[in-house]
């Protein structure tokens, strides 16, 4: 009897057990519930749902349990099924708990580009976006003295190019202030303060720029069915990461530009975002995007999704419309 119900025992763990299919279908169903926000100056945050944090729940509860029964080791299910959980988090605006979930995930080997790897890379490049962009509000916040220089260095560092060693390091701290101590003498101690703290905007504006850009080569075709909502809210976090760019684009430029140079700007510009427009097939179909095109759009409201993909387009056309005039006006 014992041996029976150990058996029992067994096989209804078996049957409970979470799949990634079981992931991929609930994300679907969670996806119907989380409401797209498009990315404006006071949240450039290009994943953050309209009604975070409480979206996606019932996909991270699965997702963890995924993750968990991994155990650790790594594998492209492994990691795929991490990536799935970073989608969660992004979604809810945790950018920390989804990089560190996709810590350690190498995005460079492509030898094997399976539907499941271009999630994996194009979740990355997501994390990336979006850390970045708080890296950027953390910056603001260090430039107008509500962060102090020394806590912005090694939280923060990275994404003004100050590479600091591991925690570990017993050279970590030295280096640290080090760093500190130039960042406050090139922006704050100087009568040359302004043209420090433009670097550092460039910086960050690059960084973000790049993953975007990184974002949008390995955002994985349309897919059809359940699992074809990962593709599609990646689509949408690709797009919307050209709206904030294109309220980052002042950092990036010189001033004043010649002509040449306006010139080389709009040629590098131009195809992303045609590449961001194609990725939109993800969500909208050609006619509707050419309507939009031709007449703009005005929508009220947001909570609708099929809305709120039209309006993510108009943004994006009036993204790049006023990228080329930052560029042309320089």
């Amino acid at each position: 009897m014992k041996t029976l119900l150990c058996a029992l025992g067994l096989l209804a763990t078996a049957c409970t057990t979470v799949t990634v299919r079981d992931v991929e279908r609930q994300f679907r169903t969670d996806l119907e519930a989380t409401w797209l926000r498009i990315p404006d100056p006071k949240n450039l945050d290009p994943a953050r749902a309209a009604n975070a944090p409480n979206v996606l729940r019932e996909t991270e509860k699965l997702a963890v349990e995924q993750v968990a029964r991994q155990g650790g080791k790594r594998s492209r299910t492994a990691d795929y099924s991490r990536a799935l959980l970073a989608c969660c988090y992004l979604a809810q605006g945790d950018t920390a708990a989804a990089r560190t979930t996709m810590e350690g995930i190498k995005t460079l080997r492509q030898d094997e580009l399976t539907r499941e790897n271009a999630v994996i890379y194009a979740t990355s490049h997501a994390v990336d976006v979006c850390h970045g962009v708080k890296a950027r509000a953390a910056l603001d916040r260090m430039l107008a003295g509500e962060l102090t220089v020394e806590e912005f260095v090694p939280r923060w560092g990275y994404y003004v190019g100050i590479n600091l060693p591991p925690p570990t390091s017993v050279h970590r701290e030295k280096l640290a202030k080090l760093a500190a101590s130039r960042i406050r003498s090139s922006c704050f101690d100087t009568d040359q303060a302004e043209q420090g703290r433009t670097e550092l905007r460039r910086l960050v504006a690059e960084y973000i720029y790049n993953e975007a850009a990184s974002l949008l080569v390995m955002l994985p075709p349309p897919r059809a069915g359940p699992t074809g909502e990962i593709e599609r809210w990646l689509a949408t976090v690709a797009v919307g990461s050209f709206v904030t760019y294109s309220y980052l684009m002042p950092d990036i430029l010189a001033y004043p530009l010649t002509a040449a140079q306006k010139q080389w700007q709009r040629e590098q510009i131009t195809p992303v975002y045609e590449r961001a427009k194609e990725a939109s097939s993800h969500f909208l179909s050609p006619a509707r995007r050419r309507a939009i095109e031709k007449g703009g759009l005005r929508v009220k409201d947001l909570r609708n999704n099929e809305d709120a993909y039209r309006a993510l387009y108009a943004a994006l056309l009036r993204a790049e419309t006023d990228v080329i005039g930052w560029i042309s006006t320089r």
